[in-house]
């Protein structure tokens, strides 16, 4: 729900988003009238889903012309010429709270924590709490994050938990997209 609601609160005709889906995503539905790109690569499963993101999705947004890139898993690609990128981080337990996540868990949510930090366009957060702990960890500008809330007035009535791993991607084509 939260992708949607981010889709709908922009702005952006339907007709020139897209969004990347694992191919048995049940949520495909959701998403009528935005170009669907599907996808095999379990984007939980690192490190290949870290490639997928830092080399398939750049050359996608550029191959169909795309400006914008969100990820909704928080990663940023390194190299993304002409394409503004947007990772959402949802949270900072697995800096505040050692135990909270594997290792291997912490490594690449810290790895792309500062990847974000040193090539985002602008980090979006789910609440001002988190804009602030990744502004104060990352010693970054309250301006190079913006909190996009998934409720209040981006959020309808009937808002369902949605795995947010299942979109990755929101891009418009032609010019890039700023959030509010």
């Amino acid at each position: 729900r939260y992708a949607y609601n981010l889709l709908r609160g922009s702005g952006i005709p339907r007709e020139r988003c897209a969004v990347i889906l694992a191919r048995d995503c049940p949520y495909a539905g959701e998403f009528q009238g935005f170009r669907i790109f599907r996808t095999g690569v379990d984007i939980t499963a690192h490190p290949r889903s870290d490639l997928f993101e830092q080399f398939l999705l750049p050359w996608l947004c550029w191959r169909h012309g795309y400006r914008s890139l969100v990820s909704f898993e928080g990663r940023v690609p390194v190299s993304h010429p002409g394409i503004r990128t947007y990772p959402i981080i949802y949270d900072m337990t697995f800096a505040q709270k050692k135990d909270s996540h594997s290792l291997k868990y912490r490594f690449f949510l810290g790895l792309h924590a500062r990847l974000s930090r040193w090539f985002a366009s602008r980090i979006l957060t789910i609440s001002e709490t988190v804009r602030r702990d990744l502004a104060a960890a990352g010693r970054l500008s309250h301006s190079g994050v913006a909190n996009f809330p998934p409720g209040g007035r981006n959020a309808t009535a009937n808002a369902t938990a949605e795995p947010l791993s299942q979109v990755i991607l929101l891009a418009e084509r032609r010019r890039a997209w700023t959030p509010p």
